[in-house]
């Protein structure tokens, strides 16, 4: 059953919709659900990280860099977007970044 936009209950449909299509390999639709999320005036921690995995999914790094540190502005204490940003710095060969991340002194 879909939900209003109004209603704050969207954001947490949106955000399941967009895991899902994650899941499923279905990055563009998954971004797609965040964006719908965010144009009705929601945001979480949670929306930003789903984004950056399906971008991360995508090969578009840099825009993925930016969704997790938005999610952790938003949620400084999220092991998840912390450990997402890890990775993808460590991939970037940025290690002291990426130890900086893992080790929660970020």
């Amino acid at each position: 059953m879909s939900v209003s936009e109004n209603d704050p209950s969207f954001a947490d449909e949106k955000c399941s919709e967009a895991e899902d299509r994650y899941r499923n390999g279905r990055f563009d639709e998954s971004l797609n659900a965040v964006d719908a999320a965010f144009r009705a005036g929601f945001e979480s921690a949670a929306l930003w990280n789903v984004a950056a995995a399906s971008f991360m999914a995508l090969g578009r790094e840099a825009d993925a860099e930016r969704c997790l540190r938005r999610a952790i502005e938003l949620y400084p204490a999220s092991c998840q977007a912390h450990s997402n940003l890890g990775v993808l710095l460590s991939g970037q060969s940025r290690y002291a970044e990426a130890e900086a991340e893992f080790s929660g002194s970020a």
